[in-house]
């Protein structure tokens, strides 16, 4: 979800950032609406300390339910952003599951890089790579410019660790270019920072 940079000055600007579709990247921290006040903000803790307190390798099931739009995607994407700052890893199976079931093709692509980075982290690079070439060939079929940079990104971080530095080089280098063509700053030193260190060890 791609929202305006500032806040809504027209009626079309308004009725965008009232997109029922969850908050995601810095839209999160930039629009999120504290409502703390008005709802039951014990249930988010406990479901944070649920998870945090498992076992790894250890599986739950919560019911999170709620009418579209209302912010469950969100407040769970803050959970994440919790436990992903506490060092814990975050599966995406289910989510991607309910995508499919819906056919929420940029979701799927989103889902499938989330899965990938999980794997990334688990040390578990073959498989990493797997899901990010997925999340890559939808990226492409929907246009997803940020998508497709993201997943070249990680097919990059990917290959790196395996050191297999050329290929590394490869991707980065794509995914610079598109980080450049859609003014993504923060993409491009990033894909600079690794393409130079994949150069020195190459």
């Amino acid at each position: 979800m791609n929202l305006p940079p500032d806040r809504a000055a027209t009626l079309r600007n308004a009725y965008r950032i009232c997109n029922p579709e969850p908050l995601m990247g810095q839209d999160i921290e930039k629009y999120y609406v504290d409502l703390s006040s008005v709802r039951n903000t014990e249930t988010i803790q406990n479901i944070t300390t649920k998870l945090a307190f498992l076992e790894p390798a250890e599986f739950c099931t919560i019911l999170f339910t709620g009418h579209r739009g209302c912010g469950k995607s969100t407040e769970l994407r803050k959970i994440e952003k919790q436990l992903k700052s506490e060092y814990y890893i975050v599966y995406y199976q289910q989510s991607l599951k309910i995508k499919q079931k819906i056919s929420d093709r940029n979701g799927i692509g989103a889902s499938l890089g989330n899965l990938g980075n999980a794997y990334r982290s688990l040390e578990d690079y073959r498989q990493a790579i797997s899901y990010y070439q997925e999340s890559l060939k939808i990226a492409k079929e929907i246009e997803n410019c940020n998508g497709k940079a993201n997943s070249l990104m990680g097919l990059g971080n990917s290959f790196y660790s395996l050191e297999d530095y050329q290929e590394a080089i490869n991707y980065y280098q794509e995914s610079l270019k598109i980080f450049q063509q859609i003014g993504d700053r923060h993409g491009e030193a990033i894909a600079w920072f690794n393409w130079f260190f994949s150069k020195y060890y190459a």
